[in-house]
């Protein structure tokens, strides 16, 4: 609901026209949005930097998690994890992810707020978080997810932990919204960090399952984390502004889903094959 606002603010203007469709809204979500912002402007600003774990090999700026269905082998706990999927071991490290979806909230929620009423409190309680989140050296992250989705004794992350930002979809649309009371100074410094996170996920290489070395973006990527289309509008890249997604759905056969990057002509070059898409492995 907290991006409902922001998300239907287009079509529903263009289809009702804006004083039916702000009174509309108003009538409607008043109530939810106001809880929603209470909460929020209550909120103190915590990034990757609050909690820690051992088994990460970053360090204390990157964003780390570890994959969901991967436990312990009881006949050598001293070894790699061992695959059970669908069942999520409640031992391994969630706190970046929590903490970001936590970030996700907030932000989503002031920016609702603002749409019905752009009070001064939402966009200075939403500087106060992206300064730790993008800013400030002691607690920014990272602008890379090198070591998301690891798993203990097998690999030190893997390419489709970038599932693991698809929150930032909120943060990116917040911003844009609240942006004519946001600092400047502070808006320009997030924008090179999502800059430099889209040049990440667009560049980096990780490895495969044979060893070689790949794009994260040839398999895992682009349909695994929706928000891409959005980040060349925030991050003023023209390179990727012509870049297009869109997702097929197939029947029975793999791969379930594949994510069709169109050009400026509207052709289709390549194809990239991928699992199924926001699925946990």
């Amino acid at each position: 609901m907290k991006m409902l606002l922001m998300g239907l603010t287009f079509v529903a203007t263009h289809a009702f026209g804006q004083a039916d469709f702000n009174a509309e809204i108003q009538r409607t979500l008043q109530a939810s949005v106001q809880a929603e912002v209470r909460w929020a402007l209550q909120q103190p600003p915590r990034t990757v930097t609050a909690q820690t774990s051992p088994r990460s090999a970053g360090g204390r700026h990157d964003f780390y998690s570890e994959g969901d269905y991967w436990w312990p082998d009881s006949t050598n706990l001293q070894g790699p994890y061992l695959q059970r999927d669908g069942l999520s071991n409640p031992d391994n490290f969630v706190a970046h992810r929590q903490a970001l979806i936590r970030l996700s909230q907030i932000m989503g929620a002031l920016a609702s707020a603002y749409v019905l009423q752009p009070d001064r409190r939402y966009s200075e309680q939403a500087l106060r978080h992206l300064k730790a989140w993008f800013v400030d050296t002691t607690t920014r992250m990272n602008p890379s997810l090198t070591y998301a989705q690891a798993i203990k004794g097998r690999v030190t992350g893997r390419g489709i932990g970038i599932i693991d930002t698809i929150h930032l979809m909120e943060v990116v649309q917040a911003v844009q919204v609240m942006e004519a009371q946001l600092d400047a100074a502070t808006v320009a410094v997030v924008r090179s960090w999502f800059r430099m996170y889209l040049h990440w996920l667009t560049h980096h290489r990780t490895e495969s399952k044979n060893g070689r070395r790949r794009i994260i973006t040839v398999r895992a990527g682009l349909c695994r984390w929706r928000p891409l289309p959005a980040l060349p509008a925030m991050t003023r890249c023209l390179p990727y502004a012509g870049i297009g997604t869109k997702l097929f759905y197939f029947p029975s056969k793999w791969p379930p889903m594949v994510v069709s990057r169109s050009n400026s002509g509207g052709r289709n070059p390549t194809v990239i094959p991928c699992s199924t898409s926001m699925r946990w492995q």
